[in-house]
Order: C-alpha cells, then sequence, then structure tokens
C-alpha cells in the first residue's frame, strides 16, 4: 500500500496524479474531489456534496459522495483523509499550487533565490484550464492574482540586476494574463525603454491605448501618457493637451525616474 508521501498532485496546466513518479488514470468525478480539498483544505462532508453536485438533492449528492470516497479510498489509498465527518488531503502529499504559492510568498518577503526557476513556473502556472465549476472560479482568479504580484515582483528584480531581457519576460507574462492591467504594462514599457528598446515600449503603449479605448472606452492614466511622451511625440488627446501645463505649446515632462 502507497504512503501519503509517495503521492503527487499536479493541478496546474492540467489534473495530473503521480504515485511514486507514475501516472494514475483517474475518473473525473474523483479529479473533481481531490482537487476541491487540495485547493479549499479540509471540508465536511455535507459541505463537500452540495459543492460538487448543487444541482442534486441534498441525498442524491450524498450518494455521489459517498460513491466517489469509495473508490478513493480502494484505488487511492492514503490519499485522503476522514477525521470525524472532515475530509482532506494528506498532509505528506505534494502539491504543485501550495508548492508555488510558497516560492511566491517567499520571493515577496524579499528572498531572491532561483528567479529564473520561478519565472518559468509563473508563465505556464494556469489552474485546470478548460474546467468551469463554479467553486474553481474563485480559485482562478486569486492564483491569477498571486501571478501577476509575482510577476511584477521579478521584473523590478530583473530590472534592478540589470537583467533587462528577464524584466521584459516577467512584465510581458503579467500583461499575457490580465491585458487590460496598466501595471504589467507600465512595466513592460520601462524594462523595453532600459534596455534601450525605445519602439518597442512606444508599440506597446499604442497597443494598449487602443485596446483601452476599444473594450472600456477610457484612456492610459496621465503618468504613462507622459512617460512614453517624454521619449517621443505621442499624440495625447486635446483634454490632455489643454490641461498640461504648457496648453498646447511645449511642456517640461517628467523623466522616467519621477514616478
Amino acid at each position: 500500500m502507497l504512503s501519503e508521501s509517495e503521492w503527487s498532485l499536479e493541478l496546474l496546466g492540467a489534473w495530473r496524479l503521480f504515485a511514486k513518479g507514475e501516472p494514475v488514470h483517474v475518473a473525473p468525478r474523483q479529479q473533481r474531489l481531490i482537487a476541491a480539498l487540495a485547493l479549499m483544505g479540509p471540508r465536511p462532508r455535507v459541505a463537500l456534496a452540495g459543492l460538487l453536485w448543487p444541482g442534486n438533492t441534498d441525498t442524491r449528492a450524498s450518494g455521489n459522495l459517498r460513491a466517489t470516497l469509495w473508490y478513493v479510498s480502494h484505488e487511492l489509498p492514503n490519499l485522503l483523509t476522514d477525521t470525524h465527518g472532515i475530509l482532506d488531503i494528506s498532509s505528506g502529499v505534494e502539491v504543485d499550487i501550495r508548492n508555488l504559492q510558497c516560492s511566491v510568498k517567499t520571493l515577496l518577503n524579499g528572498d531572491s533565490s532561483r528567479p529564473l526557476e520561478l519565472l518559468e513556473q509563473l508563465k505556464r502556472a494556469e489552474l485546470l484550464p478548460g474546467w468551469y465549476e463554479d467553486w474553481l472560479l474563485f480559485q482562478q482568479e486569486h492564483l491569477g492574482q498571486i501571478r501577476l504580484s509575482a510577476l511584477d515582483a521579478l521584473a523590478r528584480q530583473f530590472m534592478a540586476n540589470g537583467d533587462f531581457e528577464q524584466a521584459v519576460t516577467a512584465s510581458a507574462s503579467a500583461v499575457s494574463i490580465e491585458p487590460l492591467r496598466e501595471k504589467s504594462h507600465r512595466l513592460l514599457i520601462e524594462a523595453f525603454l532600459a534596455s534601450g528598446n525605445v519602439a518597442a515600449a512606444i508599440k506597446d503603449f499604442k497597443s494598449y491605448r487602443s485596446r483601452l479605448r476599444l473594450e472600456c472606452g477610457v484612456q492610459p492614466s496621465t503618468q504613462l501618457t507622459r512617460l512614453i511622451a517624454a521619449i517621443q511625440n505621442v499624440p495625447r488627446s486635446p483634454i490632455e493637451l489643454a490641461s498640461s501645463p504648457g496648453g498646447y505649446g511645449t511642456v517640461n515632462w517628467p523623466h522616467l525616474g519621477d514616478f
């Protein structure tokens, strides 16, 4: 019989379970139960039944849960625990999203070790893509915010170390997660400018501005617009021009470090 430490679960990119490093086939119903416990922690049986089978009666949902647990306990021994009706993933099971969250916490606390490895993990760390469970949506959004914060921190770290290529990669990855997030575009533009790639900085700004207008009907912030205009004369709206210190004439633009 397998011990709990011989199991490993992957939820990033796709659902995968391994026993002693070998992949294990698990049916979708059991996958959902295991994923819910790995992401949400210990839950009472009745709460899990309602969570995983929301369209069923309480009796039917409880029956589905019992059948699912019977399979898991017989085919996947020591993967789950059941303590007085409270279900959980066994503490010794390795779960990739938990490892990633620990690495991000370490980064945000100021430990800058192994940034390239973490960057590669964050670039592909989508939580169960293709799953559309109601209970999963918050978890997916939460992980997205964690990835953005970590990618921002990595971009700044790479910039501080003079590694502008990796700074571009980190900030571009953040942009791909949330294309309308100005903070990510600003970091990307700063990385382009620091590397001397003015054309790429202006191109990203114009692309972002067009998409923001099209999808939200708003403009980039004045600060971001001025950052680009300080490098090259990017056309601004009449409102921005009229409200600037020099009106439609010459404006004393701030430098990159002023923001």
